[in-house]
């Protein structure tokens, strides 16, 4: 196999998935926290090809020449296009409060725009959906019921789990799996239109990462230390979880998914061809404004987008945010109770 890469590679791997045929592909460079992962059912190279765009869209958003470029915003609110920008300063920082923090939450890259802009929103409602039902301890749709019939998603009994779909909005799914055994645990997400589709995306998140599961750890120290410790690091939020954490503290920290208000008797299959109106409609039901953002690389190979919102939470780093300041934790209730407020959010 032949790809024509641009830019230094310092790894590069190839491996199988945990319980089936699928293929995993990872991709480093000499910019750190550059990593790049893909995954596929057959085809090796189309793994290679994901792990290569990951790893671009990663590169561009530790990479410090983009602070003085420029890109083009386009806006939405109440599920309405109103205003383009053309010169704003690029950046993919997170804005909270004074400071700002690496995080690539909503940043996606595609072979073309339209393709960036799917994977960049998807990332967006993902991420959000995590953050409000980890602070709100809002479980979602429990999909356990389903799971006995999958001949790929049925493998999940081999341990302890749970299977929830924890979206925000309802043109969309976004799937958590938490699992665990005594060989390990994990824990992964996916996003998709189609319920089943987002589901075996987080499937194949959760277990085909690294060919293993993550090892129990039984360590006790806080994140609120260990980031002290570690402030220079990039990749500091997912290393305190591979350090830190087990299957029983993970389930501990997700126990409201066990709680979750209605359960599921069938997939739901929407049509899963994404739309821009499916931004318009997110925008109106969440009420915020949705920005999505263009960036100009000069790599040519592909787009690179970021989905954000100063009314949407900045960051999955959860001890950072302040919910009450952001508008999108009112989008259901008035008055919410914020169960998990300034707790560690675990999710590598």
């Amino acid at each position: 196999m032949r790809i024509n890469m641009i830019g230094k590679i310092s790894n590069f791997q190839v491996y199988r998935h945990l319980f089936n045929e699928n293929n995993i592909s990872k991709v480093q460079s000499h910019i750190p926290g550059s990593d790049g992962t893909g995954r596929t059912v057959n085809d090796a190279r189309l793994s290679v090809l994901k792990a290569i765009y990951e790893n671009f869209e990663r590169e561009e958003l530790f990479n410090p020449r983009n602070v003085d470029k420029h890109s083009s915003i386009l806006t939405i609110d109440k599920g309405k296009i109103i205003n383009s920008d053309k010169s704003q300063r690029f950046s993919l920082l997170s804005k909270h409060e004074e400071h700002e923090m690496f995080d690539s939450s909503g940043v996606a890259a595609g072979q073309n725009s339209k393709m960036a802009i799917e994977h960049s929103f998807y990332e967006f409602i993902e991420r959000q959906s995590l953050v409000y039902s980890f602070l709100t301890g809002r479980g979602g749709t429990s999909l356990k019921s389903l799971i006995p019939k999958d001949k790929i998603l049925k493998k999940l009994n081999r341990g302890a789990y749970y299977i929830n779909d924890i979206s925000i909005v309802d043109n969309i799914s976004v799937i958590i799996i938490i699992f665990s055994n005594t060989l390990g645990f994990s824990i992964g997400l996916g996003t998709d239109k189609d319920q089943k589709k987002a589901a075996y995306k987080a499937f194949n998140e959760g277990f085909g990462y690294n060919f293993k599961l993550f090892l129990h750890q039984r360590k006790t120290q806080s994140f609120n230390t260990f980031k002290k410790a570690h402030r220079f690091d990039k990749d500091i939020y997912e290393k305190y979880f591979y350090s830190n954490f087990s299957g029983d503290k993970l389930f501990e920290a997700y126990q409201f998914l066990g709680n979750a208000r209605t359960k599921s008797n069938d997939w739901n299959h929407r049509n899963n061809y994404f739309e821009f109106i499916d931004i318009l409609s997110a925008s109106k039901q969440l009420n915020i404004p949705v920005n999505i953002e263009f960036l100009s690389s000069e790599k040519n190979i592909g787009k690179i987008v970021k989905t954000w919102s100063r009314e949407a939470y900045p960051t999955i780093d959860n001890t950072e945010i302040f919910p009450s300041r952001y508008k999108i934790s009112f989008f259901e209730k008035e008055d919410p109770f914020f169960i998990n407020k300034n707790e560690y959010l675990p999710f590598p």
